[in-house]
């Protein structure tokens, strides 16, 4: 009885070593196609010109793609800074309108204030007022109203603006 159960078990080691050399001899034999002869149980050797051939177009096809990659980042990053330089210029502009428009309301007022010869005028009044007060209405601190002191506040405002508008337009410049 022992012997059988060595048979037994020396048969089943066969047959399993049997059908792992079998799984192994199967994995690595390719299928045969059209005339081809198969092969005696040697794995065929790799096709190593193809792998180079295909390899080297990829590497060179990613290569080429990072590069194209970098440039558009590059290109995108200097988008970006044009599209500040732009906004900047434009933020100038606006500025640049204002003062214009303030210094034509400037010139009026000093033709109206050439116009009259009396003391004190009725038509403009320079008044500093202190704002944060806690009422609704600004309050009042002095008010000039003198001719001589308005054309004289006028001629120094009108510099202080020109000499503005021309930095801000030497900035568009750049």
């Amino acid at each position: 009885m022992e012997t059988t159960k060595k048979n037994i078990e020396s048969a089943n080691v066969m047959n399993n070593a049997t059908a792992e050399a079998g799984k192994i001899i199967v994995a690595t034999v390719p299928p045969v196609k059209g005339n081809e002869v198969a092969p005696s149980g040697t794995p065929p050797a790799p096709k190593a010109e193809k792998k180079g051939k295909e390899a080297k177009p990829k590497s060179e096809a990613q290569r080429k793609a990072e590069e194209l990659q970098r440039e558009m980042e590059r290109k995108q990053a200097e988008l970006a800074e044009c599209l500040k330089v732009l906004e900047a210029k434009k933020e100038l502009s606006a500025k640049r309108t204002k003062f214009i428009e303030t210094l034509d309301q400037i010139n009026t007022a000093e033709e109206v204030l050439n116009e009259d010869d009396t003391f004190e005028v009725t038509n403009y009044r320079l008044i500093f007022a202190n704002s944060g007060a806690p009422s609704y209405r600004e309050e009042s601190i002095f008010k000039i109203s003198n001719r001589e002191l308005l054309l004289h506040f006028v001629d120094f405002i009108r510099d202080k603006i020109n000499k503005k508008i021309a930095e801000i337009e030497a900035e568009l410049v750049k």
